[in-house]
This record gives C-alpha cells, structure tokens and sequence, in this order.
C-alpha cells in the first residue's frame, strides 16, 4: 500500500491497526497491485474502518478493472489511480497516470481532490475525462434519494490522432449503455431509469490506440417509486 503525505515512516503491520492509523493520521491510502482482486489484501473484504482510510486503488488492467469492481461490491468507497510501479528516476513518463480535478495545482488542492476521489486512471497522459451524475462529480456520493440518473460524460483529448473509439457506462459493475463517436473531443449526455436501491455507476473510454480510462464512480440511492 502507499500513504501520501505522512508524518511518519512507521505503520502498523496489522491491516485493521493500519487503517485506524491512517484514520487517525488523516491521510490518503491506496491499495497498490491488487490484482484480480481474489489474492491481495484479504480479497479486498470490506473494512468499515478501511473505507474510512483507504480513497485510491491501482486500476491499469483489465484484471485490475475487475479488482476495482469486486472492492465497490465489497463496499469500499475507492477511486481508480493511474500510478506505475517506478523504481527508478523515470517516474512519471512511463505507461500510466492519474488524473485530478482539482481547482489548482498546489499540494493541498491535489490532496484535497484525491481524499474526495475526484481522480481517473488513464493510459493516455493528456486525455482529460470529466463525469458526472445528477450534477454531481465523479468520486461523490449522492446522499438525496433520486429518482433518474442523468449522465454527463466529456472526453477531450489534445491528440487529433486518439480518438475515442467507445464510451461505455457501468451500473453495479455490469455494462448498461455505451457510446461510440470515434472523434477525439465527445460529449455524451443519457439518462437511465434505475431500480429503487443503492447503486454506483462509473465509466471506462476506450481509445482508437486501445488506451483507457476509468473513471471514479458515484454513489447513488434512489427512491422507491
């Protein structure tokens, strides 16, 4: 695992004390290598304590993507990151990347958007992805009940030569709907009715290159009819 911006070197080994050590220490965790999701930490068995410390996990992979969907039907409250596993001074310019929706580039603008989950993984370095649900950003919960979901997903890419090729939207983890431009900047707006319950939606764009991007999800419960 990574802690950003700690105060201390030293954590406990235990994975409960760790994460009351971060809740306390009010700093941001994230689950590094994680797999299918099946083998590394604790098969991602969800933690009211860990959901409390832990905001970002690796997704770079499809079977990290499927890591990513068995921690949200665990319970976890977590955003996708981009990060590489660098051990030398070429960090930063390899094959993955987050990025942050952040309202400024000063270090407490980019912690404050990553505690928020205001954050996607992306295998392009200069593709920027906004989603939102209901008005609301991705990485939020939506603690009103509502009755539709109305989504909002930008794709703007500065490369003329990457296009998005696929746009698909997820509910639960499992595809509903999806949108194919082929053009390198899309904006896509649909709505869709879901069943009364709790919910998380997120999308994944795919790129002409095969390149993607997932974004973080939101949260949502929506109201018995």
């Amino acid at each position: 695992m990574n802690i950003l911006d700690p105060k201390t070197h030293r954590w406990p080994s235990d994975p409960a004390e760790f994460y009351k050590a971060c809740v306390d220490a009010k700093v941001i965790a994230k689950f590094n290598h994680p797999g299918d999701g099946t083998k590394y930490h604790g098969g991602l068995e969800y933690s009211e304590v860990g959901d409390k410390a832990v905001q970002l996990m690796e997704v770079r992979t499809p079977d990290e993507e499927k890591a990513f969907i068995r921690a949200f039907n665990n319970g976890w409250h977590i955003a996708p990151d981009g990060s590489d596993d660098t051990h030398s001074p070429n960090w930063g310019t390899t094959r993955a990347w987050t990025g942050i929706l952040a309202p400024g580039l000063s270090k407490q603008n980019i912690l404050d958007a990553l505690s928020k989950r205001h954050c996607y993984s992306t295998l392009d370095r200069n593709c920027v992805l906004g989603f939102q649900v209901n008005g609301t950003q991705m990485g939020d919960i939506i603690k009103e009940p509502i009755n539709k979901v109305s989504v909002l997903v930008v794709v703007d890419e500065a490369d003329k030569i990457d296009k998005t090729s696929k746009i698909e939207l997820f509910e639960d983890g499992i595809f509903i709907q999806s949108d194919e431009s082929n053009s390198e900047k899309r904006r896509w707006e649909t709505t869709y009715t879901p069943e009364p319950g709790k919910h998380y939606y997120f999308v994944k764009v795919t790129q002409a290159d095969e390149n993607m991007l997932w974004s973080a999800p939101i949260w949502v419960t929506v109201a018995e009819q």
